[in-house]
């Protein structure tokens, strides 16, 4: 099949609009005025994994006044912060191929246990407390057989491993758990990897991408979707749900570098998901690689970063759910995405340390880091965290 931009819409011109809009947005340097005043935004704390200035990897903690410090160590580059259901633990892993994952409270930035992976599994960058915060389920590769888990680790018991469930593929990275149910959605990118030859794919030929509906009990598959198979080299990366199941699935091209096929999968968990076919500008800035996906507060908005393009796509969805593109927001090395606390409004970070605020219904983009931000370097995403609002 033609996956050529050009190519690819005459194929799926049905599935989803496609969008120009204004090229970018102006930036705005606010630093401790503008954005701090606003009491949601003020109750919010911002985590991920960064490096600071002196190479020393850790968790990240960042607030809309534009500080920002590393709360704790980690041995290496960590990934994805999740949060349980009541707030009052988050847990971070490795980076893959690593092993090593920390538990920490989001109030104090206190780690309270360290724990890792069994010698013949490694983490693949994310996980996902239960509906009941008594487990923190990751994904995970177990090389030797070449196939993806999700590991069971007791947050009751210091993070003890309790067991595994299955993800039906191989090579799974974000899982989210469905709001109010004890159902994940994890995406599977299909790319087989052995720490022996590191981060190299190793079945680029034959992957086989899908997005898994398990059950967090019991394992059970309780849905899947298989990308079309003229997109058998879109390794799905990273995911977004909103709370009425509309989901938003990202990936990477490994197939021809010149082709320009869809990055995006949007739809109901339902119905099924679809291509998201871009306008060929935005289709060539995002470079064959995306970074993350969220939505933006009130659900009506998609993000979408290219750290390799430099650039975020920012898509409004339609009463149907139709993404069609409203901005490209150029940042240099932007990757992490987070839902701001308002209709409209998501936060960003780039490599390059800088943190911001994206008002989609003002279309203006803030810079809300400090200078001093800028000798540290975020990773790759990015998770909030809001503090009960004082008593009285």
């Amino acid at each position: 099949m033609d996956l050529t931009r050009r190519g690819f819409l005459a194929a799926a011109a049905a599935t989803a609009a496609v969008g120009t809009g204004p090229a970018a947005a102006t930036v705005e340097a606010t630093g401790d005025a503008g954005a701090a005043a606003d009491a949601d935004l003020a109750r919010l704390t911002l985590f991920g994994t960064a490096q600071d200035g002196a190479g020393t990897d850790g968790i990240m903690v960042a607030d809309v006044a534009g500080g920002q410090h590393l709360a704790a160590t980690l041995p290496g580059r960590g990934h994805g912060v999740a949060l349980s259901p009541d707030g009052s633990l988050a847990a971070v892993t490795a980076r893959r191929p690593g092993t090593f994952a920390a538990a920490f409270r989001p109030a104090t930035g206190e780690v309270v246990a360290r724990f890792a992976t069994p010698a013949d599994r490694h983490f693949q960058g994310h996980g996902a407390f239960s509906r009941d915060g008594r487990l923190f389920l990751a994904t995970e590769n177990a090389f030797d057989i070449g196939e993806g888990r999700i590991g069971l680790y007791d947050a009751t018991a210091g993070f003890a491993r309790v067991g595994e469930l299955p993800c039906y593929g191989v090579g799974p990275h974000e899982m989210v758990r469905v709001d109010g149910r004890d159902a994940l959605v994890v995406a599977v990118g299909g790319i087989r990897t052995h720490p022996a030859t590191g981060r190299s794919g190793l079945n680029t030929d034959v992957m086989r991408p899908l997005v898994a509906v398990v059950d967090a009990s019991s394992g059970e598959r309780l849905a899947e979707h298989r990308a079309p198979a003229e997109l058998h080299q879109l390794s799905l990366r990273h995911l977004a749900v909103r709370r009425d199941g509309y989901t938003a699935v990202v990936g990477r091209w490994e197939g021809h570098p010149l082709e320009r096929p869809p990055l995006i999968l949007a739809g109901s968990l339902q119905a099924g998901l679809r291509p998201v076919v871009l306008p060929e500008e935005a289709a060539e800035r995002l470079a064959n690689y995306t970074g993350a996906v969220c939505f933006d507060g009130g659900g009506r908005y998609m993000a979408v970063s290219a750290p390799r393009g430099n650039v975020c796509a920012v898509l409004a969805l339609d009463d149907e759910g139709t993404p069609v593109l409203r901005r490209l927001l150029d940042i240099p090395d932007v990757c992490g995405l987070a839902p701001g606390p308002g209709e409209g409004e998501v936060f960003l970070t780039s490599g390059r340390g800088q943190l911001y605020l994206y008002r989609a219904d003002e279309d203006r983009l803030e810079e809300l880091s400090g200078p001093s931000a800028r000798l540290s370097h975020w990773d790759n995403h990015l998770t909030t965290w809001a503090a009960e609002p004082a008593a009285g």
